[in-house]
């Protein structure tokens, strides 16, 4: 189905072709980009606003995934039974970043001995160690380091320090879950999950508040936010229609009051980045990546790949020498992930699938 000016948000999303795994591309490798100046220089504090702006773009980017999440999501638990459902989130995060542990663990954290001997001290253990503390991502002793590795470098004893956001993604599954299988829920979903938007973003105004009364709930709140904000996209998004010149308009918008304006004003970025980026979804029409999802392992592998160009000195090359090949880098790692981890282990849904049916 072809783009049309008359057609809804969820006709170009859901019954045509979109562009949301570019855009999620797109995402991962702006995070990388913000990551860039942090991990090179390890605090931006003493910095101008402009790298400080583009230290933050980052923080954008991982708000813009949890929008996308958020719409599609809810869909795919709509269509879906509740174990097919939970199926299909395990499958998706957890073999992905299992490979990205075994590369950190056996590949990153050995390399540090040939890269920095004089620094770097590692052992075989240490990696088990690694492995057994942090496979689920929320296990109480979840290592961001192993042994004594990374070290000699601005953000040590972090190989893969945007893994925080993935324990909140599972969050948001199972928030989910109540919405679409509760039957009192469902049937007053557009309701319900507009509630449940509103009582977000009035949660956000206490974010300032939860690094202190629930440490492990920062950014809980503007995540929830953003993540509603995607859902309700979807639950009316039979009703809104989308227009290519007010959709770039929007994103543009919301992206000058971000870097121009007082973050006071952070708040009204919520519904004009939903709209944007799952309009942007619509209306750009690309058929790159349509049958790749890059984006997870690009944003998996970027730090950790960053911090092994550090450790080897590409640091001294500069913030962009230094994201552009971690960008390069991070493109292969990808694409072997997706190749070789995710694709197959997404296609064990449809054997689940067919086994659940032939035993029941």
């Amino acid at each position: 189905m072809g783009f049309s000016s008359r057609a809804s948000l969820n006709d170009g999303l859901l019954r045509g072709t979109n562009s949301l795994n570019l855009l999620r591309l797109c995402l991962a490798s702006l995070v990388i980009v913000g990551h860039a100046p942090l991990q090179t220089l390890g605090t931006l504090e003493n910095h101008n606003v402009v790298l400080q702006r583009i230290g933050s773009i980052g923080e954008v980017a991982v708000s813009l995934f949890f929008v996308i999440s958020g719409y599609l999501i809810l869909a795919s638990a709509n269509r879906s039974r509740l174990r097919d459902y939970i199926v299909s989130r395990v499958l998706r995060i957890y073999p992905g970043y299992w490979g990205s542990m075994l590369f950190v663990a056996f590949v990153a954290a050995p390399l540090t001995l040939l890269l920095d001997p004089t620094h770097s001290s590692w052992k075989f253990t240490d990696s088990l160690s690694h492995l057994v503390h942090s496979w689920n991502l929320f296990g109480p002793g979840f290592q961001w380091n192993v042994g004594l590795t990374p070290q000699s470098i601005p953000i040590p004893m972090v190989w893969n320090g945007p893994l925080w956001t993935l324990r909140y993604e599972l969050v948001m599954y199972v928030l989910l879950m109540p919405f679409a299988y509760v039957a009192v829920l469902r049937n007053h979903q557009k309701a319900v999950i507009t509630g449940a938007w509103v009582a977000a973003m009035a949660l956000t105004g206490l974010d300032q508040f939860t690094p202190f009364v629930f440490p492990v709930f920062e950014n809980f709140p503007w995540l929830l936010a953003y993540f509603l904000s995607g859902s309700m996209m979807y639950v009316w998004g039979d009703r809104i229609p989308v227009h290519r010149p007010l959709s770039i308009s929007l994103f543009v918008v919301a992206f000058v009051v971000y870097f121009f304006f007082p973050v006071s004003l952070k708040v009204i970025l919520v519904p004009l980045f939903a709209m944007g980026i799952l309009c942007l979804g619509v209306v750009l029409r690309s058929r790159f990546a349509q049958k790749r999802d890059l984006s997870y392992g690009m944003y998996i592998y970027g730090w950790p790949i960053q911090q092994l160009l550090l450790i080897a000195g590409f640091g001294v090359w500069g913030i962009t020498a230094n994201a552009i090949a971690t960008l390069a880098l991070s493109f292969v790692f990808a694409f072997l992930s997706w190749t070789v981890i995710e694709k197959p282990a997404l296609s064990l849904k449809r054997t689940l699938r067919k086994s659940s049916v032939t035993t029941s």
